[in-house]
């Protein structure tokens, strides 16, 4: 219920395709919460797998303006909080890819953002490394 109020304002601000993803999203940790039949450390990865799959969407619709920094962090701290230490080490190396691929797409032009020509690689890196 919580992904409605999100999934509404970016309708309206014409992000359909946000929009869609937030619902899914919605659906998928339902899905995952509420399903008798999952064991408990397929949820945690199920989980997992789907923070990193919105951040890296929040990351590539948004920038460093939306929360997908925040998500990035979080999937860390939540693995290392309930999965083996190796696991949570492992998502540093994962967050750090995500950040230079988008990086990538920031150096090739690949995204949009309103601050285009503010916003370049160097000041994502700074961004993206706290």
């Amino acid at each position: 219920m919580i992904i409605i109020p999100s999934a509404l304002v970016v309708f309206f601000l014409g992000q359909l395709t946000l929009a869609i993803i937030y619902i899914s999203f919605g659906i998928a940790i339902s899905l995952i919460t509420l399903y008798p039949n999952l064991r408990v450390s397929l949820r945690k990865y199920l989980f997992l797998f789907l923070i990193y799959s919105v951040a890296a969407i929040l990351i590539f619709f948004m920038g460093d303006h939306g929360a997908g920094l925040t998500y990035l962090f979080g999937a860390t701290v939540f693995s290392l909080l309930i999965l083996r230490t190796r696991i949570g080490v492992l998502t540093i190396f994962i967050n750090i890819g995500i950040c230079i691929i988008h990086a990538f797409f920031i150096y090739n032009e690949m995204v949009e953002y309103p601050l285009r020509d503010s916003f370049q690689v160097a000041s994502w890196f700074a961004i993206s490394a706290n």
